[in-house]
Formats: structure tokens, C-alpha cells, sequence
């Protein structure tokens, strides 16, 4: 072990933090979840891929979003996680296409410009329609 302590020792600090309950990964999802669609306006699915990368199980994900799609107006500031995404997604879309004529080219860009930021294709296809 890291640190010269022994496996027993990490055990017990482990178990220590998770009945204080300082070690939650549902908890640590549902604010990671609600920083990401209010200040980076990640979509659904980067956000799931960046909680997976942080070790955070698939069970604990589903919880998290659970709670929000439950009572989102107590995580974020809409009506349903589908509306605030769409919300989000259209807000990227007019920032970065201000005044840009939407022809097919521009349509193409918006799209896979929303999709790496981890948006659903229904939510693109209404974003890219009503943003531009």
C-alpha cells in the first residue's frame, strides 16, 4: 500500500468515512451531474462517460439522474433534465452560431458540435432546429 499503511488500516479508515457519509458516490454524482448541465452544459451522455472515468458505479449514476428526472426543480433550474439539456443545447447553439445562415453545412457542424458535448440525437435535432 501507498503510504506504508496496511491494508487493514485503509479498511477501517474506508469504512469509517463511508458511515460519516464523506465517501457517497451518489451524492458526489448528483452535484457532479448538476455543475456539469448548469456551468460546462454537458449533455447526458458525456456526463455519464466523465462519472465512469471517476470510478463512480453505473448503479450510483442511475440514482443520481433518478433524483433529478424526480424533483428537478431542487437540482436545476427546469422542469425536467430533458428540458434543461435542451435548453443548454439550443443556448450553445445560438452562442456559437450567432448570426451564422443555417444552410446544411452549418446544420452538420451544430450537430457534431453538440454531439461531442454528449447530446442524445433528439435532443440535437430539436436544439439545431430551434437554435439556428
Amino acid at each position: 500500500m501507498r503510504g506504508g499503511f496496511g491494508a487493514d488500516v485503509v479498511q477501517a479508515v474506508i469504512e469509517m468515512f463511508e458511515a460519516q457519509g464523506l465517501l457517497d458516490d451518489t451524492a458526489f454524482a448528483l452535484a457532479f451531474i448538476q455543475d456539469k448541465l448548469r456551468i460546462a452544459k454537458h449533455g447526458r451522455f458525456r456526463i455519464t462517460h466523465g462519472l465512469r472515468a471517476k470510478g463512480v458505479c453505473a448503479e450510483a449514476i442511475a440514482i443520481a439522474f433518478g433524483k433529478i428526472e424526480e424533483s428537478p426543480l431542487d437540482y436545476i433550474d427546469a422542469d425536467s433534465l430533458d428540458e434543461a439539456e435542451l435548453e443548454n443545447a439550443a443556448s450553445l447553439i445560438s452562442q456559437k452560431y450567432r448570426g451564422a445562415e443555417f444552410d446544411t453545412d452549418t446544420f452538420k457542424k451544430a450537430a457534431a458540435f453538440l454531439a461531442r458535448r454528449g447530446y442524445s440525437r433528439d435532443i440535437i435535432k430539436k436544439a439545431v432546429l430551434t437554435g439556428g
